[in-house]
């Protein structure tokens, strides 16, 4: 029967260490001449149930090779999923040869599978049976392949964080062709990876994920690509020259115009935009508002804006009479082309595509600009997120929401003057060094007590701790109680003697 134990050794200070992980102990049933067994030993995991389980697998193994029969498919699977290194320890043994065909899958056998799990929405709990987009899925397996294409690994087993790290930052380096992909590239190459494994973990492709302790690669340490929003004027002048400017890859100005105008107070994406129909405007009424559908939304969720009305009587005079299902922006160009045509409008508006600092202003600046002075404007940061369709709220705050210029400076300019602050008052008799302790307050006085007078006697005398009644007070603390109306407190001068005390002196 199988079993398990970590391995011990001493150290350089002759301390006894135990290893990380588990030494996996089977039966290799081996039917020879003499019909003996050997014990085998591999390396297991840092789990010990997962140890446990690999060596019964291994024994099932061996037991199939006595008896000749074939591999199961749930066997053949798990072996597949091994380390490397215990697959050649097994055929070295013999137990595992090139007709199994165990020597772990290849990374890209299973990539048409998984993009067809991203379509149905079963790719992972994310997706909660909300299908992909396709443009979402082929990006990600376009990602996959270029990163097993510049690390040169072909099975599972090859994938580690160094090798990651490797081919990351071979893509990230610029040559002649190529420009090389920034920080945050790097962090959706790694994401994309790292989904894919937990998919094939998920269907037992692979015994565990390689990238699971991983750290995943600071996306904000190399950004190639900055954008910032749009300042008031330079908003102005980019919706008077769409407006007043010519075609453009078939696109009109006036129909330019209304594509950036509800983009930067929508701060509806591209590719939402492209897919807006007529029914999806409810520009009459109290509440004028546009839907994203679901199946245009990036998020895969549907998601109501609430337009102004003046945007909204504006927009339904420009489209007229339409069908339901026309599109609003049907001579929309491609992706690329929208940007060139934005740069176009820029020029002619005079707005720098660049500024000093290095940060652009492309077609994604509007959704910027909108995020922007959402924040600004005092909007809850759940109300930004809803607008803005992003799954979490820190999103919508540390990329969207980009700082004003002159926000900074405005903030300090808030703060007190120095000199506002008033200096301690000034003792008389000269100035109070800096630090000094505040003067200590007289001692409360308190009248003495004739002691002439026995403690408990009363007082006839004016002033006398009386009450109104008439009926003086015995003692002090019955008159701090009658004042507080508490009880009144038992004083050991109040006790009358019992015999037991000492005789005064004299």
């Amino acid at each position: 029967m199988a079993s398990v134990f970590k391995r011990k050794r001493k150290d350089a200070k002759g301390r006894i260490v135990r290893a990380k992980i588990w030494t996996v102990n089977f039966v290799d049933y081996f039917n020879d001449a003499r019909g003996v067994s050997t014990t085998r030993q591999v390396g297991g995991y840092a789990d010990k149930a997962a140890s446990i389980e690999l060596g019964r697998r291994l024994e099932d193994l061996a037991k199939c090779r006595q008896t000749g029969e074939a591999i199961g498919e749930d066997l053949h699977r798990y072996l597949r999923a091994v380390p490397r290194k215990v697959q050649e320890k097994l055929a070295q043994w013999s137990l595992l040869t090139p007709s199994h065909g165990i020597y772990g899958a290849n990374v890209l056998e299973y990539l048409e599978q998984y993009a067809s799990d991203l379509r149905a929405g079963v790719a992972s709990r994310k997706q909660s049976g909300r299908p992909a987009g396709e443009g979402h899925i082929q990006k990600a397996t376009s990602r996959i392949r270029a990163i097993v294409e510049v690390t040169g690994i072909r099975t599972f087993m090859d994938i580690s964080p160094r090798a990651m790290a490797e081919g990351l930052q071979a893509l990230a380096v610029k040559g002649k062709r190529t420009k090389g992909i920034g920080s945050k590239t790097q962090a959706h190459y790694w994401g994309a990876m790292f989904a894919y494994l937990e998919w094939a973990r998920r269907n037992r492709i692979i015994h565990a994920n390689p990238l699971r302790d991983a750290p995943k690669p600071d996306g904000k340490a190399d950004i190639r690509h900055r954008r910032r929003e749009f300042t008031s004027e330079e908003q102005r002048k980019v919706l008077q020259a769409a407006m007043t400017g010519e075609d453009r890859f078939g696109m009109s100005g006036p129909a330019r115009y209304w594509l950036y105008r509800l983009a930067v107070e929508t701060g509806a994406r591209a590719n939402e935009l492209r897919k807006l129909t007529r029914a999806n405007l409810r520009l009459d009424g109290l509440k004028p508002a546009m839907t994203i559908s679901a199946a245009s939304a990036k998020s895969r969720r549907e998601r109501i804006i609430p337009l102004r009305p003046t945007t909204a009587a504006a927009l339904a005079e420009w489209l007229g009479p339409q069908t339901p299902a026309t599109p609003i922006f049907s001579d929309m160009p491609r992706p690329e082309n929208i940007v060139v045509a934005l740069r176009g409008d820029l020029d002619k508006a005079g707005v720098a595509y660049k500024d000093a600092s290095g940060a652009v202003l492309d077609f994604h600046s509007w959704r910027v600009t909108f995020a922007s002075r959402l924040v600004r404007a005092g909007v809850d940061v759940k109300s930004a997120q809803a607008l803005l369709g992003h799954a979490t709220a820190s999103m919508t705050l540390d990329v969207y929401a980009k700082v004003a210029d002159g926000a900074v400076r405005e903030a300090i300019t808030k703060l007190p003057e120095p000199d506002e602050v008033q200096p301690a008052r000034a003792v008389v008799g000269g100035p109070e060094p800096v630090g000094a302790l505040p003067p200590k307050m007289p001692p409360k006085s308190v009248p003495s007590r004739d002691m002439s007078v026995p403690l408990g006697a009363a007082s006839e005398a004016p002033g006398s701790n009386g009450d109104t009644s008439g009926r003086p007070c015995k003692t002090r603390h019955e008159q701090h109680a009658r004042n507080k109306k508490v009880t009144p407190k038992c004083h050991f001068s109040d006790i009358p003697p019992r015999g037991l005390e000492p005789l005064s002196p004299g």
